[in-house]
């Protein structure tokens, strides 16, 4: 069956090799040249490669453990960090997200792990100060600052300094980096995790219909489809900090959860590193969630590729996205899956938030709120969701016309009939490099209106999806047609959308011009900065004209650029997730001005 798909075929040539060296290893063991014929020793040989596969480090391809709960431990696809680094230290025995730095911490079976950003190459920068008792790290090329307060010694700053030891470096560096060079930063809140929590991909079942003809002839395919029904089941995979969020063995550990946080990854699709910065969160936040409290979630959108080069075991019938065609990153837009082409990026996470709602009584007896946040691709993920998802989790199902009309001479509130106890569900856009528009309209030389007619016919999909409401476009999403279709008018999604509770994050330093298609480049804006501005400035202006005030908040990161992790770890970062949604209540806490930040 392996060899069946075009990904593997070249293991016909990397198998026998491996065969080969494992062969002549145990020859030496054995004292017995490797081309002798070994059929005569098959017990000895037998003996000797258990042997070989308990005494030697584990090779890169070989052993996996699954769980019951359809997740699968991996042994040696994580970044292991107890060999020393480059000047000598010990790392401990912890583990780490591949790419990332592994750091010393004070327990020897475990390590910190600094992320690394998408167009970073070398190593981050471990320092040895501890910010209330999390460790802290640097990009590369800043160094470890401690600033005090010169009228109070107590006032202390945790910060990364430019390193401009080497002058050469520093040059070179400005000159292959797209960000603006910084002279000081925030510093990385690292995590402490284990091998259970980076090395379990657990699986979401989702069932839809499916063809015979869409299945590869193979017996694993095949005997997963209900015969009856003709429905099969895919698995959306995930990482969590407190294991499968279906199996029947987690259930204990779930029922003091107060908020799910459910972190999108960007086009990297670093979903480990994303779980690995968000798990440092709970411990941050001045908040009055207990950080065991509060469970961080991790969808993997896979590409293709994602399970031919890793050593992960993922759950069967892993659900992936086409990453390269007809444009980069489908997941972030709707698409369907690759293989089945059944399931919307946006109905599996409709699925994973329906399926914590359903299981809400049993397994999240306490839960409070579920906070979606997205940066990058990440954030144009949730955007878009938010905008188009149906999910009766928003608590906002569509209301027709005679309903309303009865509930008005009822005399009712919309939200008087809801359980008291309802959870609210939070959608959090940081860094998003497009937008979704609501109407025609864009922001032209300071202006909102409709394009001249010349920018209209030079760039003519400006307005559709990914872009706009309109249809068209260059991916056709079923998922973004049937959601319009359930309405009487697109207005209706709009007026929705608008009353949900959504949170714009911009880092005020992500103010690179970024180049990709004229529907972003010639009518959004120059920067991600700008383009969050413009977009925002929009639903203002849109909300004014129906006489109401935005319901939704803009906040801008200062000395924040393209991170993830500063982004989510600054402290108008932890306040979009843990803190309340109204803008006076946000302003009073930060004592910041929210409606010059805004605009």
């Amino acid at each position: 069956d392996i060899m069946r798909t075009n990904e593997t075929r070249k293991l016909r040539l990397f198998l026998p090799r491996v065969v080969s060296s494992v062969k002549r290893k145990v020859c030496r063991m054995m004292h017995y040249p490797a081309s002798q014929n070994y059929s005569h020793h098959r017990h000895r040989l037998v003996i000797s490669l258990v042997l070989l596969l308990l005494l030697s480090p584990p090779s890169p391809r070989s052993i996996f453990k699954h769980d019951n709960s359809g997740g699968a431990t991996f042994v040696s696809a994580l970044k292991y960090c107890s060999a020393d680094n480059d000047e000598g230290d010990i790392m401990n025995n912890g583990v780490c997200p591949d790419r990332n730095t592994c750091c010393a911490t004070s327990q020897s079976t475990t390590s910190a792990c600094i992320t690394q950003t998408a167009k970073a190459t070398d190593d981050g920068v471990c320092c040895s100060d501890n910010d209330n008792g999390i460790p802290t790290g640097c990009a590369p090329g800043f160094i470890c600052s401690l600033l005090r307060n010169e009228h109070d010694d107590t006032m202390k700053e945790y910060v990364c300094e430019k390193d401009d030891s080497n002058e050469e470096e520093e040059e070179e560096n400005k000159k292959s980096s797209d960000e603006e060079s910084m002279e000081k930063q925030l510093r990385y809140h690292l995590c402490t995790l284990t091998k259970e929590q980076l090395g379990v991909v657990h699986g979401l079942s989702i069932q839809h219909p499916v063809r015979w003809s869409n299945l590869r002839s193979t017996t694993h395919n095949r005997k997963d489809v209900d015969q009856e029904t003709s429905t099969t089941t895919s698995n959306l995979a995930y990482f969590s900090t407190m294991g499968s969020i279906t199996s029947t063995s987690t259930i204990s550990s779930h029922q003091s959860t107060r908020l799910i946080l459910i972190v999108i990854h960007g086009s990297a699709r670093n979903a480990d590193d994303y779980l690995c910065s968000a798990s440092v969160l709970p411990h941050l936040s001045r908040h009055e969630y207990d950080p065991n409290s509060i469970l961080v979630l991790s969808p993997w959108f896979l590409a293709p590729t994602d399970t031919t080069n890793t050593t992960l075991s993922f759950p069967n019938n892993a659900l992936k996205w086409n990453d390269v065609g007809p444009i980069a990153h489908t997941f972030r837009y709707g698409a369907n899956d690759s293989f089945f082409n059944k399931i919307s990026s946006y109905r599996a996470m409709d699925e994973m938030v329906e399926t914590i709602m359903r299981n809400k009584d049993e397994r999240f007896p306490l839960l409070e709120r579920i906070v979606v946040v997205g940066h990058s691709a990440g954030g144009q993920f949730v955007q878009r969701w938010a905008l188009t998802s149906s999910s009766n989790v928003w608590g906002d199902d569509l209301e027709t016309h005679l309903q309303q009309q009865q509930r008005e001479l009822d005399g009712l509130r919309q939200n008087e009939n809801r359980h008291k106890n309802a959870v609210q569900l939070r959608a959090i856009v940081a860094n998003s490099r497009s937008f979704a528009y609501l109407d025609a309209r864009r922001f032209l030389n300071g202006t909102f209106q409709l394009p001249p007619k010349e920018m209209m016919h030079s760039c003519p999909g400006y307005d559709e999806w990914e872009w706009g409401l309109k249809p068209g476009g260059p991916l056709a999403v079923s998922y973004i047609s049937n959601s319009l279709s359930s309405f009487h008018s697109k207005q209706q999604m709009i007026d929705r959308y608008m009353k949900r509770n959504v949170i714009y994050l911009a880092g005020a330093k992500d103010d690179t011009t970024v180049t990709a298609s004229c529907e972003d480049d010639e009518f959004q804006g120059r920067s991600r900065l700008e383009r969050s501005a413009n977009f925002y400035a929009a639903l203002n202006i849109l909300s004014g004209e129906r006489g109401e005030s935005v319901r939704h908040v803009r906040l801008v990161v200062d000395g924040v650029g393209h991170d993830h992790t500063l982004m989510f770890q600054s402290d108008l970062g932890l306040e979009a997730i843990f803190g309340d949604l109204f803008l006076e209540e946000i302003e009073d806490e930060l004592e910041i001005d929210v409606e010059e930040v805004e605009l």
